[in-house]
């Protein structure tokens, strides 16, 4: 990624602009050095791509009780933390990037959600399955009932995931994805899953598609130029169902249902883009870590829905 800060810029300009002009303003010629410069720290062209993952708490703003309304993105960093280091301890090689701790460096804070950026839009996808999982324990009175009990209504929450150019400038973060995503989401008002097209599109070239996940091993993640880096040793640490480790039609899925649908385009800068409902069915088991008897309990989540109305 991309990192620019405030220093930088300013360099630039003192080297080749100046502060304050009298006169006419001079030629867009007189200026090609400025931004010759600025296009070698900016790199608008040579951005890594990342996937970009919005969380957004559905009516939030429309919460009367301000208890509610203050307690919510208490609950949301709760949820979001426990989620970051759940991945990073079960899905170890998925998440060998990250780190417990670095969970505020990838992770751009809105109140009422945020995002979080990711290699691939692979990890978008276990992460929200991972903080739908905590969230439907949180709401059905398993995970902190008091406080489940105190908010009242549950949280009900609406998913975005973008894959494009990102750049950090000091520590906030900026670009495309981010303002794609973030258009996505303030259109959507039927609690989706969406994804944009060059999300749906990474997915048809790294993995045949979306669909295709639960024939897909993490031997065959190894083989993605983004996992290039990746240390293969950490398959074996593996204590997540979400992959095995090799991939075949045989093996038995705790993907239940996943299916794509195409909702219509949306215009974001003078851009046109495609975006899609996604609508996944996952089971999980989890054993209480106060539980002596380490009994597993089954929990299904159901991420989006099949709702094909466009995007307004």
């Amino acid at each position: 990624m991309v990192h620019v800060t405030y220093e930088d810029i300013r360099k630039i300009l003192k080297a080749h602009d100046k502060e304050i002009s009298i006169g006419p303003p001079d030629s867009e010629l007189e200026y090609n050095e400025l931004k010759t410069a600025l296009e070698a720290v900016v790199k608008p062209n040579d951005q890594t791509p990342v996937a970009v993952l919005g969380i957004d708490v559905y009516r939030y703003s429309q919460q009367a009780d301000s208890l509610r309304q203050s307690l919510v993105p208490f609950v949301l960093r709760m949820l979001y933390q426990t989620t970051w280091a759940k991945c990073c301890k079960e899905s170890q090689y998925l998440f060998q990037k990250y780190t417990a701790s670095d969970y505020n460096e990838h992770f751009i804070d809105t109140g009422d959600g945020g995002y979080l950026l990711f290699d691939t839009p692979i990890h978008a996808l276990i992460f929200a399955i991972n903080f739908e999982i905590m969230l439907r324990l949180f709401n059905s009175f398993w995970w902190y009932p008091g406080l489940r009990t105190v908010l009242g209504e549950e949280i009900s929450l609406r998913y975005a995931v973008t894959y494009g150019g990102v750049f950090s400038f000091g520590t906030n973060f900026y670009g495309p994805s981010i303002i794609t995503n973030a258009r996505m989401l303030g259109k959507d008002h039927l609690n989706r899953f969406l994804i944009d097209q060059y999300t749906f599109g990474w997915f048809v070239k790294s993995i045949r598609g979306i669909e295709n996940i639960p024939c897909v091993g993490l031997q065959d993640l190894k083989n993605l130029p983004e996992f290039g880096e990746y240390d293969p040793s950490l398959m074996d640490k593996e204590s997540s169902a979400f992959f095995q480790k090799e991939g075949t039609a045989e093996a038995k899925s705790h993907w239940k249902d996943i299916d794509v649908l195409k909702l219509g385009d949306i215009t974001v800068k003078a851009q046109t883009m495609c975006v899609y409902g996604l609508h996944i069915h996952y089971v999980s088991t989890l054993v209480a870590h106060n539980d002596r008897k380490k009994r597993k309990i089954p929990v299904t989540i159901t991420l989006g829905n099949l709702n094909t109305s466009g995007i307004e």
